[in-house]
C-alpha cells in the first residue's frame, strides 16, 4: 500500500487490532517518501494522538 496521510487514518484500526494487546506508543514512518506532503502526514499522526489511538 502506498502511504498517504489519509491511509494513516484509514488503516490505524487494523494496525491496532493486529498488535493487540500491545499499544502503539510510537507511529514511525520508515520511508522518507510518500504520496502526501510531510505536513499532511504529521497532522494525520497528531490526530491519532488526539484520538488516543497512539502515544502514551
Amino acid at each position: 500500500m502506498f502511504r498517504t496521510a489519509s491511509n494513516i487514518l484509514k488503516t490505524i484500526d487494523q494496525r491496532i487490532e493486529a498488535l493487540t494487546p500491545y499499544p502503539i506508543d510510537l507511529y514511525q514512518v520508515h520511508q522518507p517518501w510518500g504520496y502526501s506532503n510531510e505536513k499532511a502526514e504529521m497532522e494525520a499522526m497528531a490526530k491519532l494522538v488526539e484520538e488516543k489511538k497512539t502515544g502514551i
